[in-house]
């Protein structure tokens, strides 16, 4: 069966057919902030056009939002700018078809652990993009909790006195370790101290607020502009997983998201604060840890096969 699989992010909305794990027909657009009824309007007129070429069974959602524990209610959807919204339902209701909506982080990780081959055992995964997302996948299991707010790992407290976050609290994972936070410490530590950035600066039609993501690639490939910009998120995520081995044990650890593209500078940085950091009294608790290996269609795959496995299917 064919699924369609959608991944609306902070910045972005993709779209894919999905059928047997390949992912075809992708397409991207900006995600302008808009109402709920314009981006629901727009979610429609995009499936009704994939629709018209294909026969598609199922529609699966992936949103950056906080979600009831039946996925039927979006409780608030921070970076989209609406909240109380049942878009599974209005979704379906538009279009005509079987409609799942999942977090989006929850559905890139998912798509990670398929590539793994569905293994046993507990994988941790965080998304490094606008924000910090994360997923929890327990043999096989996605984890959503009580209240469907399990995984939530961008809002585990990392650092006291630390900047306030989305969710109202300070010192959260996403502040330090976000694609955000981390394009803004670069920023600062130009400001500061420009002299040691050339690489960083190296743009000359660019002005230092003007620093983004693609700057930062090109200034990790300086072992020392790579330490100063990455170590604090290093240092964070080494933290979060150090607090999850307590409650999980977990046996993989996945970096995601868009800030992975950084690669190995960023996952060496990480390995290392937890070889340092990860002691648990007489053990050593240091889980398997991977650059996510999808990119950015994890998103539009993981959706998909959620979907399915609520039609009792799979990729």
């Amino acid at each position: 069966m064919k699924a369609l699989g959608i991944d609306i992010g902070g910045t972005k909305i993709a779209f894919a057919i999905c059928q047997d794990t390949e992912v075809t027909q992708y397409r991207q657009e900006s995600s302008a902030k808009g109402s709920y009824e314009e981006l629901l309007s727009a979610l429609a007129a995009i499936i009704s056009s994939y629709e018209a070429e294909n026969s598609i069974g199922v529609v699966g959602v992936g949103i950056a939002a906080w979600l009831s524990k039946d996925r039927e209610l979006i409780l608030r959807s921070a970076n989209l700018g609406f909240d109380q919204k049942y878009l599974r339902r209005d979704l379906e209701n538009l279009v005509g078809i079987p409609v799942t909506v999942s977090n989006d982080a929850d559905a890139a990780i998912w798509a990670e652990y398929i590539f793994l081959g569905r293994p046993t055992g507990t994988i941790v995964g965080f998304t490094l993009g606008t924000d910090v997302g994360g997923g929890i996948i327990r043999n096989g299991e996605l984890v959503t909790g009580s209240h469907g707010l399990a995984g939530e790992l961008g809002h585990i407290t990392v650092t006291d006195n630390g900047l306030e976050c989305v969710c109202g609290d300070t010192g959260c994972l996403s502040t330090v370790a976000s694609g955000t936070a981390i394009v803004q410490r670069a920023r600062e530590l130009a400001r500061e101290n420009p002299q040691d950035f050339p690489y960083l600066l190296s743009n000359p039609q660019i002005s230092i607020e003007e620093i983004g993501s693609s700057d930062i690639v090109r200034s990790i490939k300086s072992p020392t502009e790579a330490l100063a910009i990455l170590i604090p998120a290093a240092v964070a995520i080494a933290r979060a997983s150090k607090l999850l081995a307590r409650v999980l044990d977990h046996d993989t650890l996945i970096i995601g998201g868009g800030v992975s593209e950084l690669g190995e500078p960023l996952l060496t940085l990480i390995r290392n604060e937890m070889e340092k950091n990860i002691s648990m009294g007489p053990s050593k608790i240091v889980p398997q840890t991977y650059l996510a290996s999808i990119g950015n269609k994890a998103g539009v795959l993981g959706s998909a096969d959620l979907a399915l496995n609520m039609l009792g299917e799979k990729l």
